[in-house]
């Protein structure tokens, strides 16, 4: 017995066949035409959501969450000043994050990175900022220039205007400048960013190392260079006392020229501490050095003297 075809040889004896073999294929295509559907819906409405100002986070609004102990409120008033000049990021972006992060990156030369940005609906974003913390000043003319530990110019002031920072922001000395600071950008001279560096390593001291630096009362920062017939040697960083003294302090450890001939920060505290038990205050001294192997100095008029290690110098008072 044979079995009657229908058109396109389908089996017309078994149409209930037919209809159940085209069902799964019917219903993934009627998937794929609502979710496609859906998806047209939900970027129209994403669209007409970036218009609306509900949905907008605007950088004018900043409100300070939280804050560096050293960021004094004046400062913290002009970066939030700063960052109202950024351009307004809708919430349903779909680059939210990059965009906010660019925009209020270059906001101000007091933002160094952000690192972090989370999405608050309906118009808001906490947004993490790494601050730039100025640590020496170039002072020209009648202004001075604020530098961070990068060598970043973060500011600018009256050269007589009162600082805003708890924490002394020591002048650079001797440096030639070839135009004046713009404030943004990098300083052209090394030297001022091996102040910085050296700015830092002292700044993060504890007491009562802290206090040793406190008894030479520190006024500036001068960067010396020797030089050798043609041979120009590395810049050591000296503190300007008040007292007049120069205490070299070499490099900070942070720094790229820093070797293994150069002195840790301990050692360095420790040469400075003995120094200061014979000569309180650097009184009657006209250089301290503190970047070699024992504490080296040299009397107003005299010559370069040293202390030898205290236990040798113990062991000779015992002998005596």
């Amino acid at each position: 017995m044979t079995r009657r075809q229908g058109k396109g040889g389908r089996d017309a004896a078994d149409p209930q066949r037919w209809r159940r073999a085209a069902t799964p294929a019917a219903r993934l295509l009627a998937a794929v035409v609502v979710l496609s559907c859906l998806g047209l819906a939900a970027r129209h409405l994403a669209g007409i959501a970036r218009e609306d100002r509900r949905f907008v986070v605007d950088p004018a609004t900043t409100v300070a969450v939280a804050a560096p102990s050293w960021l004094p409120p004046p400062v913290a008033d002009l970066i939030r000043a700063d960052l109202g000049e950024s351009d307004e990021v809708s919430i349903f972006d779909q680059d939210f994050a990059s965009r906010l992060a660019n925009a209020l990156g270059c906001a101000s030369p007091w933002i160094a990175a952000v690192s972090g940005v989370e999405r608050l609906f309906p118009n808001r974003a906490q947004v993490d900022l790494v601050l730039r913390k100025p640590l020496v000043a170039i002072e020209n003319g009648a202004r001075r220039y604020l530098v961070d530990e990068a060598g970043v110019i973060v500011h600018a002031e009256p050269r007589d205007a009162d600082s805003l920072f708890d924490y002394p922001i020591l002048p650079v000395n001797g440096l030639v400048l070839a135009r004046a600071p713009l404030v943004g950008c990098r300083a052209e001279d090394p030297e001022v960013i091996s102040a910085a560096q050296v700015a830092a390593e002292i700044l993060a001291l504890r007491e009562p190392a802290a206090r040793l630096i406190r008894q030479t009362a520190p006024v500036a920062f001068e960067v010396r260079r020797s030089v050798q017939g043609a041979i120009v040697a590395r810049g050591e960083v000296h503190l300007v006392t008040a007292s007049g003294a120069l205490v070299e302090w070499g490099r900070a450890r942070s720094s790229k020229d820093f070797g293994l001939n150069d002195i840790p920060v301990e050692t360095k505290i420790e040469h400075l501490r003995r120094i200061l038990e014979v000569f309180p205050g650097l009184a009657g001294l006209e250089e301290a050095r503190l970047n070699f192997e024992y504490p080296h100095y040299r009397p107003i008029g005299g010559s370069l003297l040293f202390l030898p290690r205290a236990e040798r110098a113990t062991e000779a008072a015992a002998g005596s």
